[in-house]
């Protein structure tokens, strides 16, 4: 992944829903919307679809956010053997960082003093591990 840098020295950034969200918006509610598409099975449009129950039965209970983190790390998603116009994009180094950074970290919610995220301003990351 290029493009990115990382410094042992640097700590890492508590990220939230705030600094997901566009990122979501961005690469994963095209297909992942209120009524998914392209096979998606899912929505991820909003914050409650993001900590909706997603049990198994080796774990009863797991959240999506969990099985995000799964698919992330995987290299499962985003999907980009789709065949979609424009095509579908990988995440960049520094949004699949952050983006990690926040689903194990338990995908906070936006913080309670600004739940529509209307003062959040763009945060930096950090390339995630391969």
């Amino acid at each position: 992944m290029l493009g990115c840098s990382s410094t042992e020295s640097e700590p890492p950034q508590a990220y939230t829903y705030c600094d997901a969200a566009p990122i979501l918006t961005r690469k994963c509610v095209r297909c992942h919307q209120d009524a998914p598409k392209n096979n998606a099975p899912f929505s991820l449009a909003r914050y409650a679809d993001v900590n909706e129950k997603a049990p198994t039965t080796e774990q009863p209970d797991r959240r999506r956010y969990e099985a995000m983190q799964h698919a992330i790390e995987g290299g499962f998603m985003p999907d980009t053997s789709q065949a979609l116009e424009p095509p579908v994009e990988e995440l960049t180094c520094e949004e699949k960082g952050i983006l990690l950074a926040w689903l194990r970290d338990g995908a906070p919610a936006a913080p309670a003093d600004d739940p529509n995220c209307l003062a959040a301003g763009p945060k930096t990351g950090v390339c995630a591990e391969k």
